[in-house]
């Protein structure tokens, strides 16, 4: 390995390893149909059965409110954590595979890596937060440039492509450069390990590959909601999700493993004293 870090290898690798773990597709796939049926079920919690009110939604109205029975806070808190805790404990599996390969995926305790997914979800919500702030900062900065138009996009029932593929792309930007100065410690979380990663921290790079990787997906689900059939992007959008939803915290873990083994002189399995099933050296 050079010393110098290889983003293009690592976005090949983060994007087609996933399809190398198969059950890590189930356990996402799942996790989607799972959050699915939690959404369904509050619903009709909300309703008492009755969709009605979801006949202006599939009109074209942007919004459409529900009655909402006593106590319904409380059940949409429980399924919020939930959706949280189980988003996390994908990222956490597919960082892991990222590192250590299929063997070293999951905690050994299904305790531990429900603790760990619960700080992760905890993090996530704090990073979030701050990536939606400086987002929508980013965006307002740039629309009061001229170089996108916020106003005419809000208007149009279809944004024009070159406005719509600019303000994707900058927000990408945006929130790649900023979340990946967070990313080396969700790995931590990840990885059960307080350790920092060695060498430099690289998060200018990451932020590139990570860039990459959700313009791997923008781009193209841009150009089929300006241009493709409704059935189409919707289909894109799915595969796309479990996709992305694998691929970027996947990175994260092929990011730490490269970087023991280039200042460390071991692999991140190595390490950890597992077995090194983790695929392609980048």
């Amino acid at each position: 390995m050079a010393n110098k870090f290889p983003i293009g290898a690592m976005v090949k690798l983060a994007a087609m390893q996933v399809v190398t773990f198969k059950k890590g597709i189930l356990f996402t796939i799942g996790y989607f149909l799972g959050a699915v049926v939690i959404v369904l079920s509050l619903m009709m919690a909300a309703t008492g059965g009755d969709l009605s009110f979801l006949e202006p939604l599939l009109g074209g109205a942007q919004t459409v409110s529900a009655p909402a029975p006593d106590g319904f806070g409380f059940i949409f808190l429980i399924a919020f954590v939930a959706f949280l805790v189980g988003y996390a404990w994908i990222f956490n599996m597919w960082i892991r595979f990222g590192a250590f390969g299929a063997d070293g995926a999951f905690f050994a305790s299904p305790t531990v890596g429900l603790k760990a997914a619960a700080v992760t979800a905890l993090k996530l919500i704090f990073i979030m937060i701050l990536l939606a702030i400086v987002a929508i900062v980013a965006v307002l900065i740039f629309a009061a440039l001229g170089l996108i138009d916020i106003q005419s996009a809000a208007n149009a029932a279809t944004p024009s492509l070159s406005n719509a593929l600019t303000t994707n792309l900058i927000a990408l930007a945006v929130i790649s450069g900023v979340y990946s100065l967070f990313s080396s410690n969700l790995t931590q979380t990840a990885l059960g390990s307080d350790s920092e990663e060695v060498g430099p921290p690289h998060v200018f790079e990451f932020a590139i590959v990570l860039f990459i990787l959700d313009a791997l997906l923008v781009v193209p689900l841009v150009f089929m909601q300006v241009f493709g059939p409704m059935w189409a992007t919707a289909v894109f959008q799915l595969v796309g999700g479990v996709w992305i939803t694998a691929a970027i915290p996947l990175a994260h873990g092929v990011r730490y493993d490269w970087q023991r083994q280039q200042f460390a002189g071991e692999t991140a399995a190595e390490q950890f004293n597992l077995s090194d099933n983790s695929g392609e050296d980048v």
